[in-house]
């Protein structure tokens, strides 16, 4: 019987076919778990890489932002000393002019064009620059490089989380919170520490 069944072709094809369709059920909940698997896994990772790439730039030019503004307070700190305020503060805000107009030119004005489209208010920043660079020139003889580049950072943070609570002057609304206010109370504490 077991050979006449091994032989029969009908026969073997029939005792086949379930083997086939379980191996077929198999593999077909085999590849629908793998993509469920990436699905869930791969784009996850993928959106994190992309996060940390797009945010290592931003990190990287803050840094190199800090670093410059550290050098242009110690330098505009000791114009002012040796020459005056005023003077100081003249002399800053020409080299930025300069270097300014060079980029432009190599840019062929970039979207300078577009400058009535900004809020009137904006157009105040560079009478904010030269208010910034003649206290950095006034104070930095009389209380150090350290002392008051960290008055200025709890000013700048105490006064961009009251714009940004309220949402004044095109900022984001961002409420103040436990954290947010805790962390402010820290760096009050530290500049504390730093100027004493």
């Amino acid at each position: 019987m077991l050979s006449d069944a091994g032989s029969n072709p009908a026969t073997s094809t029939r005792l086949q076919r379930p083997r086939k369709g379980v191996l077929h059920a198999i593999s077909s909940v085999a590849r629908t778990a793998g993509r469920a698997l990436s699905t869930n896994s791969v784009p996850r990772a993928t959106r994190e890489e992309r996060y940390v790439t797009s945010l290592a730039p931003a990190v990287m030019v803050a840094l190199i932002g800090g670093l410059a503004i550290s050098l242009q307070s110690l330098f505009s700190g000791t114009i002012g000393h040796r020459v005056g305020v005023a003077e100081s503060t003249f002399i800053v805000h020409v080299g930025g002019v300069l270097l300014a107009g060079l980029i432009m030119l190599g840019l062929r004005g970039g979207n300078l064009s577009q400058w009535r489209a900004v809020p009137w208010y904006t157009l105040t920043a560079g009478l904010l620059g030269v208010a910034i660079v003649a206290s950095v020139s006034f104070s930095v003889p009389r209380l150090g490089l350290a002392s008051t580049l960290t008055l200025a950072i709890l000013a700048q943070l105490l006064l961009g989380a009251l714009l940004d609570h309220f949402g004044l002057l095109g900022a984001v609304p961002r409420p103040l919170d436990l954290w947010r206010i805790t962390g402010l109370t820290a760096v009050a504490l530290g500049t504390w520490l730093v100027v004493r």
